[in-house]
């Protein structure tokens, strides 16, 4: 059992009886968690005390996040169930793959990642904190709006931080995730996790909540439904 799976437990994947539509069609996100465990990437993506590695963190993040998601009409999946670091063509492959197979489906990218300071894997960095979402450079209009109003709304509740954002309201990188995907795309870094205190709130319970809940609200209001189904 891969640690995906042991986060997701027996839940069912059934038919989603009122899915959200976009342009006639029912909405698809494909999650991706973002990294390995800790039995593949041993010294790196993690922070000093090793309360997160970031593939693991990512791996619970999007199996507390599928269920909710899904009850809010969303035909949310885990892009990436293998515990060991898939590739990002691979990745970005995978997520095209889907959309040419399922072409009856609206399908959206979301990387699930945390971000972390340089040198955070060795001592503490308290000096940087806050939410950041990211676009393409040449991404579409609602992957930019869909970032911006994950910024925005990370700020409402409380995730602002000290990170400089553009004046657009989110930042643009070629990530290869968001660069080669097909479909509108975003990857969100959820605080720092070199950071104590958002290390620490990152692995509480209320952490966890917060930004499953964030995802789903920015989502449903991307959308136009209401934030019916809040898990947690």
């Amino acid at each position: 059992m891969t640690l995906y799976e042991s986060f997701i437990g027996d839940y069912v994947f059934a038919p989603i009886p009122s899915p959200v539509l976009y342009k006639g069609k029912p909405v698809g996100i494909l999650l991706d968690n973002g990294h390995g465990t800790r039995e593949y990437l041993p010294n790196s993506k993690r922070n000093c005390d090793g309360s997160i590695f970031e593939g693991e963190w990512s791996r619970e993040m999007v199996a507390r996040m599928i269920p909710g998601l899904r009850a809010n009409g969303f035909d949310a999946r885990c892009l990436v169930p293998e515990d060991k670091d898939i590739n990002i063509h691979t990745r970005a492959k995978r997520a095209n793959t889907i959309m040419k197979n399922e072409p009856d489906i609206a399908w959206f990218y979301l990387a699930v990642h945390l971000n972390a300071e340089h040198g955070g894997e060795r001592a503490w960095k308290p000096d940087s904190s806050g939410y950041i979402a990211y676009a393409a450079e040449k991404a579409s209009d609602f992957s930019c709006l869909w970032a911006k109003t994950q910024v925005a709304m990370a700020r409402e509740w409380g995730l602002g931080g000290n990170r400089s954002i553009p004046a657009e309201g989110f930042k643009r990188a070629n990530f290869v995730v968001i660069h080669e995907t097909k479909m509108p795309a975003i990857l969100t870094e959820s605080l720092f996790m070199t950071n104590p205190t958002e290390a620490k709130f990152l692995t509480s319970e209320k952490g966890k909540q917060t930004i499953d809940n964030l995802h789903a609200a920015v989502l449903c209001k991307m959308f136009g439904v209401p934030y019916a189904v809040k898990i947690g």
